[in-house]
């Protein structure tokens, strides 16, 4: 299984892989840096490879994260990314489906996603958000550790595993992010598995320095609104006037950042700063 991430008007790419590498394999790829968890029985392990280009370094676990992983035989890996003086932390995971985490397990996974984040891997649980026409065990309990972090599912319900006829492909190859860029990132399944019974997932992120003001961290700006005296009322009935004009757009980002201006001018008026 492939991941694709890129950054769209930046020429940098990202794959986050699972791979079946033993400890002793050593692989090189030209202009690019391969950071590696392997496994003892060559079965499954993760890769994240990035260009040159990009600052990058892997994100230490603790010790109690890692026995977790190591108890339960998860692969899981991390790098900090830093473009254009942001910051995004990206995440590679395999689940085997002989593994029997808890939601305890998977919320100690999903609390490593504490800020701009993004996780791609196997998980091996079915669930109708991700797209599967049933849920199991696991697949509820992920949706649970999602839905407590406040992350979203990138996927839209196309089938990322080939399975053999008569039983029909499957979507067990999982893509979460943090709510700040879910709505800017494009989420594609490519067509060729290169051999693979998983097909390669393509992510695209526009350049973060084109993201809505309201994405950025204004806690260090000399003035921000009182809440604690808003008009209400006045609240209330600005939203009210200025959703009477309010129309729906193809673009569900649009939707969005309509609606965010609503919100923004009707505090505007209700709130002082």
């Amino acid at each position: 299984m492939i991941f694709l991430l890129c950054w769209e008007k930046i020429n940098v790419s990202v794959p986050f892989i699972k791979t079946r590498l033993l400890p002793n394999s050593r692989i090189s790829i030209s202009y690019y840096h391969v950071i590696r968890q392997d496994r003892l029985d060559d079965y499954g392990e993760v890769a994240i490879v990035t260009h040159q280009s990009i600052n990058s370094k892997r994100i230490a676990l603790n010790d109690n994260i890692r026995h977790m992983l190591e108890h339960h035989s998860i692969d899981l890996i991390g790098i900090e990314i830093t473009l254009n003086d942001k910051i995004l932390d990206l995440w590679s995971i395999y689940i085997p489906p002989s593994s029997n985490p808890s939601l305890e397990t998977f919320n100690n996974i999903f609390s490593l996603m504490n800020r701009s984040s993004l996780i791609g891997g196997d998980f091996n649980g079915h669930h109708p958000v991700w797209g599967s026409s049933i849920s199991d065990f696991r697949g509820n309990l992920i949706h649970s550790a999602i839905l407590d972090y406040g992350l979203c599912v990138l996927n839209n319900g196309d089938a990322t595993r080939i399975k053999r006829p008569p039983y029909p492909n499957t979507m067990v190859d999982i893509s979460v992010s943090s709510p700040n860029i879910s709505l800017s990132c494009s989420w594609f399944v490519l067509s060729d598995p290169f051999g693979s019974d998983h097909l390669p997932i393509l992510i695209i992120i526009p350049n973060r320095s084109s993201y809505p003001n309201y994405f950025h961290n204004n806690n260090n700006t000399s003035t921000r609104f009182n809440f604690y005296v808003t008009d209400w009322n006045q609240f209330t009935y600005q939203v009210a006037s200025l959703l009477e004009s309010f129309t729906l757009e193809c673009s569900l980002l649009n939707n969005y950042n309509n609606f965010v201006n609503v919100l923004s001018c009707a505090t505007k008026k209700s709130t002082p700063l």
